[in-house]
């Protein structure tokens, strides 16, 4: 439903980073990896780049075991931070079982 609803809003503003952003996290969460790290590439080609967004992007690619562009996305996400201290630990734990 909310994948429907974020498509609408694209046809309405196309390019909208953030609506292409919650879109990546929707598929994210319906584990269709692929589509997800599309959005998510798409979203930091339209605004400036969001911890967040760099934060799925690597969940994507740690997803698709694609290790070693999941470890460059985590910490640019890292580096811009996420703005809370769970989420923020919860990346570093990632991180950090990547780079072992």
């Amino acid at each position: 439903m909310a994948i429907v609803q974020f498509e609408n809003a694209l046809k309405i503003i196309p390019g909208h980073g953030g609506a292409m952003r919650a879109m990546g996290w929707a598929y994210l969460w319906k584990n269709e990896f692929n589509k997800a790290k599309e959005l998510f590439e798409k979203s930091l080609g339209t605004e400036a780049p969001e911890g967040w967004a760099f934060y799925g992007l690597g969940m994507a690619y740690d997803k698709l075991n694609m290790k070693k562009e999941a470890v460059v996305y985590y910490n640019k996400a890292m580096y811009l931070g996420l703005g809370d201290a769970q989420a923020q630990e919860s990346l570093r734990q990632a991180l950090d079982a990547l780079e072992k």
